[in-house]
């Protein structure tokens, strides 16, 4: 079990937001988090991405337990956060965008060519046929967003959350990502994702946990 949470806590002025949240995430599974807007999903995120820090309770990265995460810590344990909102340039190429921050360097020159190699290793892991010079103006609203996730996966983490990253796309769109994200269970990557779409949890998740109010309610394997 590579992620996991145990009895996380965060309250504002008394009033609790999550209570004792329990949450494990195998290798190799897409796990979906629902729940109604205020439930404390967005509060669980930045709980991992090291935005805020819990109140109680605990978070497992691979080996590692951690009580709290700043976010430089929370990136070093491994967790990768991908959010609704782009950050892409789009007056860069898709190579230079999924290396951006991280730049391969040779002294003190950007090593392009070794950068669109790697890309190319990224994209096709997510059974993406995208050629990593091309313009981020030439490619389509979900292509846009699964190169925000091979963005993150060039940082090689240890699981991975998305939220809610068809929350923009249309039906068409959302089911052709729904298929790039299917090719992430051959890298045993944990990933959380949060939607509110019920298809796409029966299309893409393994098992489901439901928060609800504070409290994470419900948690199973899904069946068709």
């Amino acid at each position: 079990m590579t992620f996991a949470v145990k009895k996380l806590c965060k309250a504002y002025g008394g009033v609790d937001v999550l209570k004792s949240v329990n949450l494990a995430v195998e290798d190799g599974e897409i796990h979906a988090l629902l729940g109604a807007n205020g439930a404390g999903k967005s509060t669980l995120i930045k709980c991992l991405s090291g935005a805020i820090t819990p109140d109680g309770g605990e978070i497992k990265v691979g080996e590692q337990h951690y009580k709290a995460l700043t976010p430089k810590l929370s990136r070093d344990a491994g967790i990768a956060v991908v959010y609704q909102e782009l950050s892409l340039v789009m007056s860069l190429d898709v190579a230079d965008n999924v290396f951006l921050g991280r730049e391969v360097c040779t002294g003190p020159f950007v090593h392009r060519s070794k950068q669109r190699s790697e890309a190319i290793s990224l994209l096709s892991q997510m059974g993406i046929a995208l050629n990593p010079a091309t313009d981020l103006s030439e490619v389509s609203s979900a292509e846009l967003q699964a190169i925000e996730i091979v963005k993150a996966l060039s940082a090689r983490p240890k699981v991975l959350i998305l939220d809610e990253p068809t929350a923009s796309l249309s039906e068409r769109e959302a089911e052709r990502l729904g298929e790039n994200l299917k090719q992430l269970r051959k890298q045993n990557l944990p990933v959380l994702y949060v939607t509110h779409r019920l298809n796409e949890v029966f299309d893409l998740a393994d098992r489901v946990t439901v928060l609800r109010g504070e409290k994470w309610c419900s948690r199973g394997a899904l069946t068709s």
